[in-house]
């Protein structure tokens, strides 16, 4: 598929005819950097294509269910870099600005899906709905924050829809109206529905999940990616693809699952006794083994716990038995994760090192500052790190992590180094 212009903004398929596709192509940039867009429509998925309209700035387009466009966004409307709604009333020969007075969200918009009674629009703190096509707007009871894009109608019940956010996915059975939490604490940074079979697909950092039975149950479709940063999701006949840092992915027939373990809305501390050492898992599959004497038994819950949430997933590392360390070692830091990576790379396995086991549980923002004088943005706790100073002291190394300074303050006085706060997560 090859489509005419500079820069593709959107690509977005009718729900009801999937070869019928429109798509909003930059194809020129002015001297104060706005784009003017094309907004051009193929019939014959993509082979060919037509201009409807370039007096727009429309760089992400919404359909109605009958697969004709009737909203966008333009993050540059004006001098101002003030984002605009726009509205078409001839499914997108032209285009006219929704007031933002009227509209009530004056930036940052980041998603419009249509429904066959409202139009959704939504930034990243709050989602409105429209129930007269774009005249008037009212908050959605409940919206969820930290949206990460335009919610999905499910055109085979279509008062049905889907959001994701930093905090997981979000189902509104009433057409936007109202909204609850249904499934996966953690970012959601893309979600999309099979038009073959209606099945669910949402994306995380690390891995693309799918849902047969609208949220019950899921199953990764992951497998052959590592731990790839994954974005949009689009369907062609039975393929799946994904967008990853990489480039495009590709999941034929849609055959890709592999085993994916639910995670907790907590990551859970346990203890091991004789070795003195904590572990840390939001898995709910290892909780359960550990808990039933798995990995030789002695592993205890210590009661203590932190919230699994938040836009960056932890890696998870482990040494040996032999040469060692036993021991895991958990980290939000990217190059840190990249520099234990590569130095297990560049290490013989005959020889002590760490080694990757994969992406863990989920943490909020970066601490702010270095050093002693880290901190934790508004809206996040502090997860504070303890380190028992193994390799001083001859013994296989081991972090202790904890939201409570009295933990940390009391390992210290058991002869641990405080090294302060490692992440932070969402606060309670």
């Amino acid at each position: 598929m090859v489509i005419p212009g500079d820069y593709i903004s959107d690509v977005v398929a009718s729900p009801q005819q999937p070869d019928n596709l429109y798509a909003s192509s930059v194809v020129q940039w002015d001297s104060m950097a706005h784009p003017r867009v094309e907004i051009l429509h193929s019939l014959d998925a993509g082979r060919s294509w037509v201009r409807l309209s370039n007096d727009s700035f429309c760089v992400h387009l919404a359909l109605t269910l009958s697969g004709v466009p009737a909203y966008c966004f333009d993050r540059s409307y004006s001098s101002s870099f003030v984002p605009a709604v726009m509205r078409s009333r001839d499914a997108g020969q032209s285009w006219s600005r929704i007031d933002p007075e009227n509209l009530g969200m004056l930036a940052g918009v980041n998603g419009i899906a249509v429904t066959p009674w409202t139009a959704l629009v939504s930034n990243r703190e709050r989602m409105s709905f429209s129930r007269d096509g774009g005249e008037s707007w009212q908050d959605a009871t409940g919206a969820p924050t930290g949206i990460t894009g335009s919610a999905v109608v499910d055109s085979r019940y279509p008062s049905r829809v889907f959001v994701g956010t930093e905090y997981g996915l979000f189902q509104s059975r009433d057409a936007g109206l109202s909204w609850t939490h249904l499934a996966l604490p953690f970012l959601i940074s893309a979600v999309a529905i099979d038009p073959h079979d209606g099945a669910l697909y949402v994306t995380f950092p690390g891995g693309v999940a799918r849902t047969r039975d609208k949220g019950l149950n899921w199953e990764s479709v992951s497998a052959g990616m590592g731990d790839k940063r994954v974005g949009l999701i689009a369907f062609s006949g039975q393929n799946l693809y994904v967008m990853t840092e990489d480039g495009i992915s590709v999941c034929f027939q849609k055959q890709c699952a592999d085993v994916l373990q639910p995670l907790a809305d907590d990551v859970v501390e346990f203890h091991h006794a004789g070795l003195d050492h904590y572990f840390y898992t939001a898995n709910v599959g290892e909780q359960m083994w550990l808990d039933d004497g798995g990995a030789g038994g002695g592993w205890v819950r210590t009661g203590l716990v932190f919230r699994n949430s938040g836009s960056q997933r932890v890696c998870r590392f482990y040494g040996s038995t032999e040469p060692g360390p036993n021991s895991h070692f958990y980290t939000s830091n990217a190059s840190e994760c990249r520099g234990l990576k590569d130095l297990q790379a560049s290490t013989p396995d005959t020889e002590r090192r760490w080694n990757y086991e994969g992406l863990d549980f989920f943490s909020g923002q970066s601490p702010v500052g270095a050093d002693a004088d880290r901190y934790c943005p508004t809206g996040t706790a502090p997860v504070y790190r303890a380190y028992n100073n193994g390799f001083a002291r001859g013994i296989d190394s081991n972090h202790r992590l904890s939201t409570d300074r009295r933990v940390i303050e009391e390992m210290v006085g058991a002869g641990w180094i405080d090294e302060g706060i490692m992440m932070c997560v969402p606060a309670r």
